[in-house]
This record gives C-alpha cells, sequence and structure tokens, in this order.
C-alpha cells in the first residue's frame, strides 16, 4: 500500500493550499502566478500546462515525507469537446503533454522519488462533472452518440512507450 498518493495532478498549484507554513504557502502561490503568466493552458481555464511542477511536487512530498511510495492516480490534459474527430485524433499537444510531464517524473524517479504508479487521465472521453461533454480528456475519442471509440495519437504514443518498455 502506498504511503503518498498524489491524485488529481491535473493543476500542480493546488499542492499548496494543504500546508499550514506561510512561508510555503507563499512561495507556492508565487510559483502559481508564474505559472499562470508564462505557461500554456489546456482547453480548461483552470488547467495549465506545466510540466516541470510535476518533478517540484514528487521531489517536494519525496523531501518532505521522507520519500514515501507515491501513485500517481490522475495526469492530463483536456482538448475542446466540440473538435472535429480529424482535429480530436491528431492530438498533438496532449502527446507533447505526456512526453514532457512522464519525462519530469523520470527526473524525479532518477533523483531518488520513490514511485510505483502513474495513471493518465484518462483512458476514454467521459462525462466531466463541472464541464459535461464539453471538455475530452481521453486518449481515445468516444462518439457519445453511438459510443464508437477511436483511439487518439496519445494512445498510440502510449501504447509504442508500453511496447518499448516490455521488450
Amino acid at each position: 500500500m502506498p504511503e503518498w498518493l498524489i491524485r488529481n495532478l491535473l493543476v500542480i498549484k493546488l499542492i499548496g493550499m494543504s500546508t499550514s507554513n506561510m512561508t510555503e504557502m507563499v512561495c507556492l502561490l508565487v510559483l502559481c502566478i508564474s505559472w499562470i503568466l508564462f505557461y500554456k493552458f489546456a482547453n480548461s481555464y483552470w488547467l495549465y500546462i506545466v510540466p516541470w511542477g510535476l518533478y517540484k511536487a514528487v521531489t517536494y512530498v519525496k523531501e518532505t515525507y521522507r520519500n514515501p511510495v507515491i501513485i500517481l492516480a490522475e495526469n492530463g490534459m483536456d482538448q475542446p469537446g466540440n473538435a472535429t474527430l480529424p482535429e480530436v485524433l491528431q492530438d498533438t499537444t496532449r502527446v507533447n503533454y505526456f512526453k514532457s510531464y512522464i519525462t519530469n517524473l523520470k527526473r524525479a524517479m532518477d533523483d531518488g522519488a520513490t514511485v510505483i504508479g502513474y495513471f493518465a487521465w484518462s483512458l476514454l472521453d467521459n462525462f466531466e462533472w463541472r464541464l459535461g461533454y464539453t471538455a475530452r480528456f481521453g486518449i481515445v475519442y468516444v462518439d457519445f452518440k453511438n459510443s464508437k471509440r477511436f483511439p487518439k495519437n496519445s494512445a498510440y504514443w502510449f501504447k509504442k512507450i508500453l511496447q518499448r518498455k516490455s521488450n
């Protein structure tokens, strides 16, 4: 059983909201503001693309909590729900997102973090609580009218890296 679970690492800035140390809170708030000013957004206005934030978050947990076992339960970004099928299947931004986040996770692991699990959010496009069908987080496109499913480029990218690892 993991000692530490980083859940919903969709927005790095939320890491600072659970600290009682005012210095940490101020530093994290400053980082949040810099992310807003200098980094790209995904489809959702609240979702920043900050790959180095994953490295910082995992390293912070490692150093602050004596290197617990970590499972990263959700990490991902969304696309607009109204994009055409060809646009959605060519999800280059998502592929680059996962490449950069996983590279930073590997860097944290190379620096000694004990990470035993990583889960992309999400396998399938789904109904998002706040956004309904206006955002697509899946690496597989779901046609909500007939339930047909089409792998996006990000699904093929994951397949490729998983096959490479197993060979």
